[in-house]
């Protein structure tokens, strides 16, 4: 019997929630609310346009019902969850 550590349990979560393969962070999924959107509107432009690539990206993927290439994905560490 081997003990689930929490850092194997949010690896598995990590990947069935499949946003990574969408190339999309764990903050660009929140729901936008009141709280949620001055906190987008607080952030520098840079990285709002960096999130909004992302999101685009990840539209455009499930309107064409694709995934992006493996190498594209986001990866468990890069992710800020």
């Amino acid at each position: 019997y081997r003990q689930v550590t929490n850092s194997s349990w949010a690896r598995f979560l990590f990947k069935q929630r499949g946003y990574n393969k969408l190339g999309l962070l764990a903050h660009d999924i929140l729901n936008e609310t009141p709280v949620v959107a001055e906190a987008i509107r607080r952030l520098p432009k840079e990285v709002q346009d960096v999130r909004n690539y992302r999101i685009l990206r990840a539209v455009q993927c499930s309107i064409t019902h694709t995934i992006l290439p493996q190498n594209e994905w986001t990866k468990f560490d890069d992710d800020v969850a």
